[in-house]
C-alpha cells in the first residue's frame, strides 16, 4: 500500500535554446520528481506563447508526459523553428496540470529562444596602442602565453605577455635591427608571422626586405633569439607565411613576385634552406598573380594560394608529404578555382583563405566582391567545389566591405571576416551538423563597424588571430592591437540546448 502523504512533487525547469539556422531544434524541458516513485507518474502539459509567436518561432500544443516507475525525470520536447529575421530573445511556456501520483510544485517552465544575431559573440575588452608600428600581423603562441605583432611601419616585432583568463596584453619588448643579436634581421615592412606547432620558433616575412626570418622562442618568457634569414627576388612583396604540419617546411606567398616559395627548416642546425619557387605563368602554374595568402591543409597534402592580381583565384598545389622523398615539401600545380568561372563567385580580388579545423572546407574572402565564399575540399586530391557565399548587404551582413582577412575558430564554430573598407568585423556561426546538406554553411551573428553602436578602435583592421582556447580574438588595426572576448562560450554552455 502506497502512502499518499509521501507522494513526490513535480517541477519543470526553465531552459534556453539557440534558434536553429534551418529546420527545427527541440527545446527539451526536464520534468523532475522530488523522489523516485514506485508507480508511473503522469502529467498533462500545455505549450503556450509568451513573447514568441506560435507557428513562427515554435510549435504549440498539448500532451502528456509519463515518468515510469523508478525513473527520476521525463522530457517534454517542443520544436523551435528557424526564421529569416534577427530578433531579440523570445519566450514561450510549458504548463503542467492534472498530475497523477504526484503533486505539482513548480508547474511552469519558461523557454528562452536566443537568436545569436542579438547575442554579441565578441566584445572589445582591451586596446594596446602601437601608433608608430603600423601593425600588420598578429599571432598567438600555442600555449596562449604570448602574442606577437609585426610592425610594418617600424620594421619590428613586438612581444606581449598574455593573461590567460582576461586575454589582456602587457608589452614586454620590441625587436628590430638595432637590438643586439638582431643586426642581421630582415624586417623592412614586416607583413606576416607564424609560430611552429611546438612553440619553439617564430617565422616572420617582410615585403620590402624580400625576406623570411626565423627566431628561436623561449617558451617560458616568449623572448626571441635570431636564428636565420633568407632573401631574394622570389620573395618580393612577401605577404603571407604558413608552415607544414610537421614544421619542416615554410611556405611564403609573395605579392610582387607573383609566387609561392618553399623553404626547408632544419631545427637541429638552426638553418633555413631554399627548396623551390612556383611562379605565376611558369609552366602550367596559374592563379597566383598578385599572391595574397598561403594556407597548408591540416593533413599536409595540399597548399592553397590566393591571387588577387589579374587572377581572382585560388591555386591548388599538391604537396609531397613523404619525409623520405627527394621531393619532400615540394609543390605540384593541380589547378585553380577562378571567380566568375564554372559557377564560382565571391572571390574577386581573393585576399585570404582559411581552412576549417576538420579540413573539409576552405573559406576565401573576395575584397572587390565584399564577400566570403565557402568551398568544399576533397581531402585526397585537394579539389575545391564552390558551395555558397555571404555578401555585404545581404542575409544580415552589415559590414565586410573590402574583406581583407578570414579566420576560423579552433573549435570550428565560428568564421570571422575583417572588412578593410568599412573597418568592420563580421562573425558567422558555422553549421557543425554533418548530416544536413548545408554542413559548413555560414550564418551571420554579429556585425561590428568602427564608429557604430559604441565600437571604437577597429579603424583599418589588418590581421587577426584566435587564442588557442578560442576565448579571445586579437586584431591589429591602423595603430593598435585589440583584444576581443568571445561571449558565445556562455551561449553554448551547459545550460543551452
Amino acid at each position: 500500500i502506497q502512502d499518499d502523504d509521501t507522494k513526490p512533487t513535480l517541477s519543470v525547469d526553465d531552459i534556453q535554446v539557440v534558434e536553429p539556422s534551418s529546420g527545427t531544434r527541440n527545446a527539451d524541458f526536464t520534468v523532475s520528481l522530488s523522489q523516485v516513485w514506485t508507480s508511473a507518474v503522469m502529467v498533462d502539459y500545455t505549450v503556450a506563447a509568451l513573447t514568441a509567436t506560435a507557428g513562427q518561432d515554435f510549435n504549440t500544443g498539448t500532451g502528456t508526459v509519463t515518468i515510469n516507475a523508478g525513473d527520476p525525470t521525463g522530457t517534454i520536447s517542443v520544436p523551435v523553428l528557424a526564421d529569416d529575421s534577427f530578433e531579440p530573445n523570445e519566450t514561450f511556456s510549458v504548463t503542467l496540470e492534472n498530475a497523477v501520483n504526484a503533486d505539482l510544485l513548480d508547474a511552469t517552465g519558461i523557454a528562452t529562444i536566443v537568436d545569436p544575431a542579438f547575442e554579441p559573440v565578441l566584445a572589445i575588452t582591451d586596446e594596446e596602442a602601437l601608433s608608430a608600428a603600423g601593425p600588420a600581423a598578429v599571432v598567438v603562441s600555442p600555449d596562449g602565453m604570448h602574442v606577437y605583432v609585426a610592425g610594418y611601419a617600424d620594421d619590428s616585432i613586438y612581444l606581449f605577455d598574455r593573461e590567460l583568463d582576461s586575454g589582456a596584453l602587457t608589452l614586454v619588448t620590441r625587436y628590430d635591427s638595432a637590438v643586439t643579436g638582431f643586426e642581421g634581421v630582415l624586417l623592412d615592412q614586416a607583413t606576416d608571422l607564424a609560430v611552429s606547432s611546438d612553440g619553439a620558433y617564430l617565422f616572420a616575412v617582410a615585403a620590402a626586405s624580400q625576406a623570411v626570418n626565423v627566431f628561436a622562442r623561449d617558451t617560458a618568457t616568449g623572448g626571441l633569439t635570431m636564428m636565420d634569414a633568407m632573401s631574394g627576388p622570389n620573395l618580393a612583396g612577401a605577404i603571407s607565411v604558413a608552415l607544414s604540419p610537421d614544421d619542416r617546411h615554410v611556405y611564403v606567398a609573395a605579392e610582387s613576385a607573383h609566387s609561392v616559395s618553399v623553404y626547408h627548416w632544419d631545427a637541429t642546425l638552426g638553418e633555413l634552406s631554399f627548396v623551390e619557387t612556383e611562379s605565376d605563368g611558369s609552366g602550367a602554374v596559374d592563379g597566383i598573380n598578385g599572391a595574397t595568402s598561403v594556407a597548408v591543409s591540416i593533413d599536409g597534402r595540399q597548399v592553397y594560394v590566393t591571387g588577387a592580381g589579374n587572377d581572382h583565384a585560388v591555386a591548388i598545389f599538391a604537396r609531397d608529404d613523404a619525409p623520405g622523398s627527394t621531393d619532400y615539401g615540394k609543390l605540384t600545380y593541380k589547378g585553380l578555382v577562378r571567380d566568375d568561372q564554372a559557377g564560382v563567385s565571391g572571390i574577386n580580388s581573393a585576399s585570404s583563405a582559411a581552412l576549417s579545423p576538420d579540413g573539409v572546407y576552405l573559406y576565401v574572402s573576395g575584397e572587390t566582391d565584399s564577400a566570403v565564399a565557402q568551398f568544399e575540399r576533397e581531402p585526397w586530391t585537394g579539389e575545391l567545389t564552390w558551395m555558397a557565399q555571404k555578401t555585404s548587404g545581404e542575409d544580415g551582413v552589415a559590414g565586410m566591405q573590402g574583406p581583407l582577412k578570414v579566420a576560423v575558430s579552433n573549435d570550428g564554430n565560428y568564421v570571422y571576416v575583417l572588412g578593410l573598407t568599412d573597418s568592420s568585423l563580421v562573425a558567422f556561426l558555422r553549421n557543425r551538423d554533418q548530416a544536413p546538406a548545408d554542413y559548413g554553411s555560414l550564418r551571420v551573428i554579429q556585425n561590428m563597424i568602427d564608429g557604430d553602436n559604441g565600437v571604437t578602435g577597429l579603424y583599418a583592421p589588418s590581421d587577426m588571430a584566435v587564442s588557442p582556447d578560442d576565448h579571445h580574438l586579437y586584431i591589429t588595426t591602423f595603430d593598435s592591437v585589440l583584444v576581443l572576448q568571445r561571449g558565445a562560450i556562455l551561449i553554448f554552455g551547459s545550460s543551452f540546448e
